[in-house]
């Protein structure tokens, strides 16, 4: 996954990604995330500026009228009807994953029932309406309720007219809370991100691009790191997407410098190999990309958090 168009941006979130703390790579959790930004009408159905039959009472919703009756009967048959469940929105990718790892995530949910919970922070400016509402939805759709606790939308200075009032409205019919950040201007993503960590009350913090779709049981690894250690940062593999969402293997794994201090994939290092390593196993890296990762809040802030300082 190398992006020119994104590059400059992978650079300022790498300098103020490199915490001081133990970074790995997750196998299990896989994401994958757009090669190029999806285009504006990429196949949503969009009714009233909800995608893909959401279904949401409209305000022109007639109730027929009600016999006569008495006027308390006749008040309750005209309340509105209650909005209809929630139904998975975005269909679940292929499962790419090593074989080894449903076996890992089924030994997760035995070993550490307790797993922490996570608000997922989304960063945007002007995102298109379909890869925004389907990486919101892929999250929603393939994470255990338990631990979405939820989800935080930092607007940095978007003038989209979708991204106001339109976005407001679909929120409010999701399943989970969702809470809307408004910066009021472009104030860069290393501000916009810690705007939404003070947002987030979830023991842990999860930031993901807007363009992104999870894979199945990518929470739970990411989660059982960081209860092992509240000192891990971890972040998954991140594979590609095509322009109409379909899955590209390779991308962004492990993470290191060139002498110009460029950040580039690295292999896993000699010092951490051993006998029997499986997908499973964590593997330490020097650095992040900076793009997609998960740490215990209060952690993210002892440590500093992000440079806000950074343009």
């Amino acid at each position: 996954m190398r992006r020119s168009t994104r590059m400059k941006l992978r650079l300022v979130a790498l300098a103020g990604a490199c915490f001081a703390a133990a970074l790995y790579i997750t196998r299990p959790g896989l994401f994958v995330t757009p090669t190029d930004p999806p285009p504006a009408h990429h196949h949503f159905d969009v009714a009233d500026g909800l995608p893909n039959g959401v279904q949401v009472r409209q305000a022109t919703d007639s109730v027929e009228a009600a016999p006569p009756a008495a006027p308390r009967a006749a008040a309750a048959d005209a309340r509105p009807p209650p909005a209809p469940a929630y139904k998975e929105q975005v269909p679940a990718p292929k499962d790419f994953r090593d074989a080894v790892c449903p076996a890992f995530v089924s030994k997760i949910r035995s070993e550490a029932p307790v797993l922490p919970n996570t608000s997922v922070i989304f960063c945007f400016c002007n995102e298109p309406m379909s890869s925004l509402y389907h990486s919101i939805h892929s999250v929603i759709d393939r994470t255990p309720r338990h631990l979405l606790h939820e989800i935080i939308l930092v607007d940095d200075g978007s003038n989209a007219p979708h991204l106001q009032k339109p976005l407001e409205d679909h929120v409010a019919t999701l399943p989970v809370p969702v809470h809307i950040v408004r910066q009021h201007a472009r104030t860069g993503l290393m501000k916009a991100r810690v705007a939404g960590a003070r947002k987030a009350s979830g023991v842990t913090l999860t930031f993901l691009d807007s363009h992104i779709d999870c894979s199945v049981d990518w929470a739970e690894p990411l989660m059982y790191r960081i209860w092992q250690d509240r000192k891990h940062v971890v972040m998954p593999i991140i594979d590609g997407l095509t322009r109409d969402f379909k899955y590209s293997p390779g991308g962004v794994e492990l993470v290191g410098f060139n002498t110009r201090l460029v950040d580039h994939g690295i292999r896993l290092q000699k010092l951490h190999q051993f006998e029997g390593r499986t997908a499973v196993d964590p593997e330490p890296s020097p650095a992040m990309a900076g793009g997609l990762f998960s740490i215990e809040r209060d952690y993210f802030f002892e440590i500093g958090a992000f440079d806000e300082e950074m343009e």
